[in-house]
């Protein structure tokens, strides 16, 4: 090959690694809100952080934590919450890798409270 090929190479490369370094932190500080209250006033919250993943049911206005909820790191996907059609209680199911687990919390004001 020649000297301008190898450096075409060169260059393509190095540009292919600063595109994908400038978009790959970009997507990941990006928060995944889902499974909203039927109220519209809580939600939950999957956070990437810097070393694995996070997870809350936050209020949708403030973007304030109510209750930080565990999340096992390869199955974030799967986690979801599930609301009753008065926004007081709601379930959070979590898999993991033996199964799942399922904690219900009850609505008092603006605080949930695990039952």
């Amino acid at each position: 090959m020649s000297r301008e090929t190898n450096a075409v190479k060169t260059m393509s490369a190095i540009a292919i690694i600063l595109i994908v370094n400038c978009l790959v932190p970009s997507l990941e500080a990006k928060d995944i809100i889902r499974d909203k209250s039927r109220d519209g006033k809580f939600a939950l919250r999957i956070t990437k952080e810097d070393v694995g993943w996070g997870a809350a049911i936050i209020n949708l206005k403030s973007k304030d934590d109510v209750v930080g909820l565990e999340i096992y790191q390869n199955f974030t996907e799967e986690a979801h919450l599930v609301w009753s059609k008065d926004s007081q209680r709601v379930a959070y199911f979590e898999p993991d890798r033996r199964g799942c687990s399922t904690t219900v919390y009850f609505r008092k004001g603006s605080v949930l409270e695990e039952v």
